[in-house]
């Protein structure tokens, strides 16, 4: 949790013990390699179990699960990683207790998130945190208008379709050489399989904006793609092997072979097969990808997703790698590598530039003209990323792009909340200059005095937190905001929705606010909840 003391010296006792509660887990006494599979093999029930048997209520309810699996995985692997010595049993069996003991540590890591959520924020001084007895109350402007957190949660992107047909052949493929033997089952993987995965499910696997060609020390974006897809695919064929062995009574649902074990030269070979790549480019992959390698000291599964049970086996776990994002987990990944967080700062440059031309090609079908460049007579005013200009209806957007990486913890939701608060300030100067000297933006961007001009930040990924946000500035996402043009066809309309703040979602209607009581140990945190009530696209 947060190292910066501007908390009180209270709830800073309360701190320390919600940080050392998990050592009360009867897994923090088991060596790394027993604890990790006992957790993983757990998580792995979880997932078969919710879509075998609870399904999904739409595209956004599944979202909120995978994201739900993989956020609940870091911390107890982080917790037993650094509790846990190493070992070499793997235990592949059954255990009332330790499953139970897995169960606790997902629910604990669950509750633990709140705390930790309102710990980050006292800590940046957007809130502040009171103990009274045993329970902390945060005092918060954020839970007063909670619709841009829940924008950010609805705002999922599109899911580009599977051809149904190849998807079934291809499960079907699998599913022909699976064999049971009681409590285990087992199938064959071979480079004819893999390469029939990447096909199938290449609109799934190949939704990258970054250019392949990234040019980082070791190796390129598109191998590091490469690779991270092919071990996605790995994971899909395990998975779908499992749910056939469980059709045919494997034994305990096939729990004792629910994570993809491998001896890592295996997995090496495995990668230069399916790949085509040399060993040095495969290998340094799989060790910036391998967890807590690379003198991580906070080690996430997320964006290094290889569990290293002992010295030579490696897991797999298919619910850790099927709800994985490949592109943004790069990224972060890079940023805590020294060289390659050199290397990356000078390509993220792009990225701005990348967005851009997404939104032009994307609005290719509208009668749309587009604008970017230094305003002449503007020296201190920002540059202007883009402009949307719709000559039938006289109409201009002036967007700010902001294409940073997509948040998923507290520290990074501030962080990047700031960038959102630095688009803004940057469009209220050109908003600004407009109003006093309209000629500034007219001219260069041939628009006359009747056209009705809007301002805007658009970003790729998060509109920040409500403490950022600006009457007079909409914040939008990208993809929402050319959904919409493509929808409406004007230009004209989506200035009106922007302004009137009609692409917030509303209470009630879009989501539900939940007062939530967290308990980790003997502390309670009084804190909230969002509960989506959208079960597909939020348009």
């Amino acid at each position: 949790m947060p190292s910066q003391r501007t908390i009180t010296p209270d709830v800073q006792a309360v701190e320390k013990a919600i940080d050392a509660e998990y050592l009360k887990n009867d897994l923090s006494r088991l060596s790394f390699s027993e604890a990790a599979w006992y957790f993983l093999a757990f998580c792995e029930e979880t997932q078969l179990k919710y879509l075998g048997n609870d399904g999904s209520n739409g595209r956004q309810d599944l979202a909120c699960h995978v994201d739900q699996i993989v956020n609940n995985m870091k911390m107890p692997l982080r917790w037993l990683f650094q509790s846990c010595g190493a070992g070499t049993n793997i235990p592949r069996r059954f255990s009332d207790d330790y499953y139970q003991a897995s169960w606790d540590l997902s629910n604990l890591a669950h509750e633990y998130a709140w705390f930790e959520t309102a710990y980050v924020y006292a800590s940046a001084d957007v809130i502040t945190l009171q103990l009274h007895g045993d329970t902390i109350i945060a005092r918060m402007p954020f839970r007063d208008d909670v619709r841009y957190e829940a924008y950010d949660r609805l705002c999922i992107d599109e899911s580009p379709a599977v051809d149904k047909e190849s998807l079934a052949a291809f499960f079907g493929n699998i599913e022909e050489t699976v064999t049971v033997s009681h409590e285990h089952f087992r199938y064959r993987l071979n480079p004819r399989i893999v390469s029939q995965g990447l096909d199938v499910l290449s609109p799934l696997l190949n939704q990258f904006w970054l250019p392949a060609s990234w040019e980082l020390p070791r190796y390129t974006f598109g191998e590091y793609c490469s690779v991270l897809s092919t071990l996605r695919v790995l994971a899909m064929i395990h998975h779908i092997a499992r749910v056939e062995a469980v059709r045919q009574g494997c034994v305990g649902m096939g729990y004792l072979d629910s994570v993809l074990l491998m001896d890592e030269s295996e997995l090496s070979n495995r990668l230069r097969r399916y790949t085509g790549f040399d060993a040095k480019v495969v290998n340094e992959i799989v060790r910036d990808t391998t967890f807590g390698d690379c003198g991580i000291r906070r080690p996430d599964p997320a964006i290094q997703p290889l569990i290293p049970l002992s010295s030579d086996r490696i897991a797999i776990s298919p619910a850790l790698f099927l709800g994985s994002n490949i592109e943004r987990n790069f990224t972060v990944l890079l940023n805590r590598l020294p060289e390659e967080k050199k290397a990356y700062s000078q390509l993220s440059n792009e990225r701005e530039d990348i967005s851009r031309q997404r939104i032009i090609d994307r609005l290719e079908s509208l009668k749309l003209r587009f604008w970017q460049g230094k305003l002449s007579g503007g020296d201190e005013l920002p540059d202007l990323d883009l402009a949307i200009i719709d000559d039938a209806r006289r109409s201009c957007l002036i967007l700010e792009l902001k294409a940073f990486i997509e948040p998923a913890e507290p520290r990074e939701v501030l962080e990047k909340s700031k960038e959102v608060a630095r688009g803004v300030s940057q469009i209220k100067l050109l908003q600004n200059a407009f109003q006093l000297n309209p000629r500034l933006l007219a001219d260069p961007l041939k628009i006359g005095d009747t056209y009705d001009v809007v301002f805007a930040v658009a970003s790729e990924t998060s509109i920040g937190t409500p403490n950022v946000q600006d009457e007079s500035v909409p914040v939008v996402r990208c993809t929402h905001l050319v959904r919409r043009l493509l929808a409406e066809k004007s230009l004209s309309a989506v200035g009106k929705w922007l302004r009137t703040r009609e692409y917030l979602p509303v209470e009630g209607k879009h989501f539900e606010v939940k007062d939530i009581l967290a308990h980790v140990g003997e502390w309670k945190l009084k804190w909230y909840g969002i509960k989506l009530l959208v079960a597909d696209d939020y348009v």
